[in-house]
């Protein structure tokens, strides 16, 4: 479901869209006033099920809703959307083959609101490509941001790109090291640059940055705050290593009783592992799952603990 509220936090709105399940991925603010939103929902026909796309109005009725189920060697995972105009939206994300779980493409794909595809077009620059958010510029293009991750050198990095409405690239930045670099967020600024927010690992390190970016997506001021001595300070746990190959470890500081709930999630939000567990350590052997990067959440009585780590 989707609400919305006042400043006060007092509910306006509600609209429900139902479909088998699925989280929303993303959502975006009309030129009416309304919403466009991605869900990517899950079903027992194919692995993956597949993406949901709707419009809300300003008061909260379902405008229209289409569907746009996986087959049985792709599927599109929906990270971002926003409308191009009153009859067209946008949505970006990854492409995935069930061939092939080390490799997916970054995509973008213009859809009408009659639920037609009008372009999709997608790349890969290396093992594992996401774009994670999308904007409409006030010049007529859109841009998009993304991360991707090497197998090989076990790090990730940012990418920014320009298109028009064709879905034709105008340019493309990459933003890398030292260590790993992940783009959260962006937006587009008043002299038609960006500013883009996100986080690094570079072995023990971990940073939050922000970047500010010309109109031709060239950094021109860069600043990062370290925040790794906080985590020493407040962590109530320690997971190791990061990198891991195969096993991950997780001790807690002090003598757990609680049962702990542990997750694991790709970049994209999708689940890949799940446990529950009593005690002060956990040992858990991820050896098939594929190398990139994951997030980690884990849940007890008295505390929520989030993270990311890297599989080699």
């Amino acid at each position: 479901f989707y609400y919305e509220t006042d400043p006060l936090g007092n509910i306006l709105n509600v609209a429900l869209l139902n479909y088998n399940s699925g989280p929303v991925s993303e959502f975006g603010k009309t030129l009416d006033n309304g919403y466009i939103v991605a869900i990517n929902y899950a079903s027992n026909l194919v692995p993956s099920g597949g993406r949901q796309i709707s419009k809300i109005d300003s008061l909260g009725n379902l405008e229209y809703s289409h569907t746009y189920p996986s087959d049985t060697i792709t599927f599109y995972y929906a990270m971002d959307i926003c409308e191009v105009d009153s009859q067209q939206n946008v949505v970006i994300g990854n492409k995935r083959s069930f061939n092939n779980a080390y490799h997916s493409e970054f995509y973008y794909q213009k859809i009408d609101s009659a639920g037609n595809i009008i372009w999709t077009k997608n790349f890969a620059i290396n093992d594992l490509n996401s774009l994670v958010c999308v904007r409409k510029l006030s010049n007529g293009f859109l841009a998009a941001v993304g991360n991707m991750y090497d197998s090989l050198t076990s790090l990730s990095s940012t990418i920014i790109m320009k298109f028009n409405y064709l879905g034709d690239t105008i340019w493309t930045q990459k933003i890398g090291g030292p260590g790993s670099v992940f783009a959260n967020y962006f937006e587009p600024t008043r002299n038609n640059g960006f500013i883009m927010i996100g986080d690094s690992m570079n072995g023990g390190t971990f940073d939050i940055w922000i970047n500010l970016l010309d109109s031709n997506g060239i950094s021109i001021a860069f600043r990062t705050v370290n925040i790794s001595e906080l985590f020493l300070k407040e962590e109530k746990a320690k997971i190791f290593p990061n990198p891991f190959t195969n096993l991950l470890n997780f001790e807690f500081h002090n003598n757990n009783t609680d049962v702990c709930s542990f997750k694991m999630f790709e970049m994209t939000g999708k689940l890949v592992y799940e446990n529950t567990f009593s005690g002060q350590s956990l040992y858990i052997p991820f050896g098939t799952i594929a190398p990139g990067p994951y997030i980690y959440r884990l849940n007890t009585d008295q505390q929520t603990i989030t993270g990311k780590v890297i599989k080699q």
